[in-house]
């Protein structure tokens, strides 16, 4: 029998057999510096939920204590009843697939960095000195009354002890088969990293600003610290050079943002101006050593796409009218409006009394009817709904003001 090699046995390590039943997806591997490799990993999904009729049973049980109707059989919780006749009901979503063992995915030893053309990563290859973390929800399931799970998008960094070679192959392996190995070619110019970011609207030819940005925060690892005067090329289609920069220091980390002196980013950020690229066509930024960025395009039609997008997105939230044909193939029928029946009361509560105003504490709807009166208020309809519901809160002006402006 063949002596296996070292990695092959480590690999061949064992894993729980909660692990092993399901494996999380790896969605992307790349560089955000030369001896940090990022790995992005998927856990889980959502089903959502559906309309479909309901038909009553024995022992069915209907909780009406909030403004929702929900529906329990037999103990069990089975979703929302929708419509005034009640005939629909609303079921609800399931977070389904592995979750990322974090203890696992914390541990340097569960991975493994190899190579066939660079010596220093040979069999059995390199472990990483120190693996950071950062986790994010990558959707939402409604699971029950107001109870939450989410699916989570994991990017894993990898410390190697000693920088990649360029132009060279790898292959991250992980212990125990726990994710299915991955292998890439270490080119900035084709590997897209995580740290170099541009618009993905792109730029007009005429817009005065066209920029791209270098930074990368690890999560428990904080920011990375890239060295000042960093080059960088943005790249057209066929891999020719149509800019060249160096990068400029924009922001230290811990610097602050904005008047509440909040850090959003939590990293030094650098900036890449390439403002003078005119040239209609689809591009990526290239920082040299790290990696290049999503593919972006120059063109005078790209706030036009963008208007598009944000019109049609205000049109379908649009209260107190029907949608369909010509502007929408989604149908839905007029809502909230008062020749349906609609009746909205005047409240003598003052806004600044309300969760809208300054009052944070008490109940903001327990405010407003407790200074309901009999009064009604003609042709109370129209305006943008945020979740499909009738409140028409002060925020909502914002809306139609900027549209004024637009």
């Amino acid at each position: 029998m063949a002596r296996l090699g070292l990695l092959a046995l480590w690999l061949a390590g064992t894993v729980g057999t909660s692990l092993a039943a399901e494996m999380p997806d790896v969605r992307h591997v790349g560089l955000v510096a030369p001896n940090i490799v990022e790995v992005r990993v998927q856990a889980g999904r959502v089903e959502y939920g559906s309309q479909v009729p309901y038909h009553p049973q024995p022992g069915d049980r209907v909780d009406r204590k909030s403004q929702h109707r929900w529906l329990y059989r037999n103990g069990k919780f089975l979703g929302a009843l929708v419509g005034r006749d009640e005939k629909i009901l609303y079921t609800p979503d399931r977070r389904v697939g592995p979750v990322l063992d974090t203890r696992w995915a914390d541990d340097p030893d569960s991975y493994r960095l190899t190579s066939p053309d660079d010596p220093a990563f040979a069999d059995p290859g390199l472990a990483p000195t120190k693996v950071w973390r950062k986790t994010k929800p990558s959707d939402f399931a409604r699971v029950g009354p107001w109870q939450m799970e989410a699916p989570t998008l994991h990017s894993l960094y990898l410390v190697l002890p000693r920088p990649l070679t360029i132009g060279r192959s790898y292959t991250v392996c992980f212990r125990g088969g726990y994710l299915p190995a991955h292998t890439f070619r270490y080119d900035p110019k084709t590997l897209r990293s995580e740290a170099v970011h541009v618009s993905h609207i792109g730029f007009r030819p005429d817009d005065p600003a066209k920029v791209a940005f270098l930074s990368c925060w690890m999560g428990a690892g904080g920011g990375v610290r890239y060295r000042e005067g960093l080059r960088f090329e943005v790249l057209d289609e066929k891999g020719s050079v149509a800019w060249r920069g160096t990068a400029v220091l924009a922001k230290r980390a811990g610097q602050p943002e904005d008047a509440y002196k909040r850090d959003y980013t939590g990293t030094d950020v650098h900036l890449m101006d390439f403002s003078g690229l005119g040239k209609p066509g689809t591009y990526r930024v290239v920082v040299e050593g790290i990696g290049c960025s999503f593919p972006f395009e120059i063109g005078n039609d790209v706030w036009r796409k963008a208007f598009r997008v944000s019109a049609r997105g205000f049109y379908h939230q649009r209260s107190g009218i029907a949608l369909g044909p010509p502007h929408t193939t989604f149908r839905r029928p007029r809502c909230f409006h008062p020749d349906d029946g609609l009746k909205v009361y005047a409240s003598t509560t003052p806004l600044m009394d309300t969760g809208n105003g300054l009052n944070r504490k008490d109940s903001n709807f327990g405010n407003l009817v407790r200074g309901k009166t009999d009064r009604l208020v003609p042709n109370a309809w129209g305006g943008y709904m945020d979740a499909g519901d009738w409140d028409r809160r002060i925020q909502h002006l914002k809306v139609s003001r900027l549209l004024l402006e637009l």
